[in-house]
C-alpha cells in the first residue's frame, strides 16, 4: 500500500508545528480508511518507506487495524511487498 504525496503531506504538517504523534496519527488514519475498503483483510501488512523508521507508527498501525505488520529490510520495497503477496498466496 502507498499513501500517495504523503511527505508533502508531512511537510505541511511540519509547518503547522504540530507535534510528532498527530503527524503519524494522521498517517495511521489515512492508511486506515484504504484498509477498511479492502475486499479481504489482510494477514499481515507489509510496510516499507522512510517512514516505517518510525517503530511509533508501526505499532500505531497494527493497534488501531488489529492486523501484524512486518517492516522490509529495504525501507524503500514497494515491488518486493507485492511479490511476497504473490507468493505467500
Amino acid at each position: 500500500m502507498k499513501i500517495n504525496n504523503t511527505g508533502k503531506d508531512i511537510d505541511e504538517l511540519l509547518q503547522k508545528k504540530l507535534s510528532l504523534d498527530r503527524i503519524l496519527q494522521r498517517i495511521v488514519n489515512m492508511a486506515q480508511k484504504i484498509i477498511k475498503r479492502l475486499p479481504i483483510k489482510p494477514g499481515v501488512i507489509i510496510a516499507d518507506g522512510g517512514i516505517t523508521r518510525a517503530e511509533k507508527i508501526l505499532t500505531m498501525q497494527s493497534a488501531i487495524s488489529k492486523i501484524k505488520i512486518e517492516r522490509q529490510r529495504i525501507f524503500d520495497g514497494t515491488a518486493l511487498g507485492v511479490a511476497k503477496m504473490i507468493i505467500k498466496k
